[in-house]
């Protein structure tokens, strides 16, 4: 009404047509007399129509930042929720670092002990392995003739045996570290956890007798180190 009645003050119009303008936006009718008025803004100012004209600009300034207020307002309540979980993703995975890393440092003590015991396992079979390998390949010359006169070219010479039992005796010491459940348990190791078989302890303590024995040749002790590495999966 405002527009309308300034507009009427400089021609005829048509208030239906002004008003449906001004309700569009559109202030075209404002802005030919405050284009006209700032030819000169000091006498229009005081004797014109100047500041009438930019009230009414100012006045729909305010009108459109109270709509778009209004329409940011509903955005955010009909948001309300998306932004509740956004807010929480912080916090989640805050709490899902500490937990993680009060894990890996309870592991790591929990652990430690069996990690010690599966790499001196590992060691140890490695050296096995390695002295067994060195045995059977040895097959010329002086060591081929004594294993003939002991009773075959597979049988381990004295000395062989001799650093075979130490290691199997190392063997067994930390074999008592492993667990004899009836159920699978876990192991750690320096890569993580392993399942260990139920009767594990019994397992590999029979496959260390097996390594002992005086009547397997070396080959068969090959295929016992063998089994071992297929069945105990912390090795």
């Amino acid at each position: 009404d405002m527009v309308v009645g300034f507009s009427k003050r400089f021609g005829d119009i048509d208030p239906l047509l002004v008003r449906k303008r001004v309700d569009s936006g559109d202030l075209s009718d404002v802005m030919r007399v405050y284009s006209r008025e700032m030819q000169q803004p000091f006498r229009n100012a005081v004797f014109g129509d100047l500041v009438q004209a930019m009230l009414i600009q100012v006045q729909k300034v305010k009108v459109d930042v109270g709509q778009t207020m209004a329409a940011l307002d509903k955005l955010l309540k009909s948001n309300e929720l998306n932004f509740l979980l956004l807010s929480t993703v912080p916090a989640t995975l805050t709490i899902y670092a500490a937990i993680r890393w009060l894990y890996v440092r309870a592991s790591w003590w929990i652990g430690g002990s069996s990690r010690h015991t599966t790499s001196s396992i590992q060691a140890i079979m490695r050296d096995i392995d390695r002295l067994l390998n060195i045995d059977t390949s040895e097959k010329s010359g002086a060591i081929a003739a004594e294993r003939a006169i002991v009773g075959g070219d597979s049988m381990l010479m004295a000395a062989p045996l001799g650093r075979l039992i130490c290691l199997t005796h190392y063997l067994r010491h930390h074999a008592t570290s492993l667990s004899n459940s009836t159920s699978a348990g876990w192991l750690g190791t320096s890569s993580g956890w392993v399942c260990t078989l139920p009767h594990a302890r019994s397992l590999f303590l029979q496959d260390i007798r097996d390594l002992e024995s005086a009547v397997l040749t070396s080959t068969q002790k090959r295929r016992v180190v063998e089994r071992m590495y297929r069945t105990f999966r912390f090795i």
